[in-house]
């Protein structure tokens, strides 16, 4: 369960402009990165595309929590209008 501070957290990150500037900042780094690197490097290409599914993964997840409260205020309006039914 998320607490209400870990909510507020979460949102006030994906908010945040220098949060979004470090992400952008990251991703334009690896994917630089991975288009430097010959084809033959399939390991730094690896780690690349792992360290860019991460940075994917770890913004994936703060939306996630950020939204888990309307998730639940959704899911519990939806239960309630199935047992009107």
């Amino acid at each position: 369960m998320t607490s209400p501070e870990q909510l507020k957290f979460a949102k006030e990150l994906l908010t945040s402009s220098g949060v979004q500037e470090i992400f952008k900042i990251l991703e334009d780094r690896i994917i630089e990165s991975w288009k430097t690197t010959p084809n033959a490097d399939f390991e730094v290409r690896e780690q690349l595309y792992y360290m860019q599914t991460g940075l994917q993964n770890l913004k994936n997840e703060l939306e996630a929590i950020a939204k888990s409260d309307e998730i639940k205020n959704y899911n519990l309006r939806l239960a309630s209008n199935q047992k009107l039914r």
